[in-house]
């Protein structure tokens, strides 16, 4: 649980020396189609194994949050889980696009 404020607590400090700036993948000499095409790679594969790391044992049975109107059950998942899950997804995804030679920069504004 610690481990998870630290972590928000290091993304937020980031997000505050960034000057809240909006960043974006960039890799030299490279068309739009391709890095959409690259970052959509890495996320279908950072979400698959964020997904079981998360979860290794596999879908673990949905807890009871309340009932609708109609009287159907609404279900959730552990919170605690899925920030984790969450946070693997973007070190991953991260690490895959670094791992192709592209950066994070800040958006150029015009």
């Amino acid at each position: 649980m610690v481990r998870v404020y630290l972590r928000l607590a290091a993304i937020a400090v980031a997000l505050h020396a960034a000057g809240c700036a909006e960043l974006r993948w960039h890799k030299d000499g490279l068309v739009d189609a391709v890095l959409a095409k690259e970052l959509a790679e890495c996320q279908q594969v950072a979400r698959l194994r964020a997904y079981r790391e998360a979860w290794p044992f596999g879908l673990f049975p949905p807890y009871l949050i309340g009932m609708d109107r109609r009287g159907y059950p609404i279900a959730g998942y552990p919170d605690q889980r899925e920030v984790e899950r969450f946070l693997l997804e973007h070190d991953l995804v991260r690490g895959c696009m670094r791992g192709k030679g592209y950066a994070l920069v800040p958006v150029e504004k015009p």
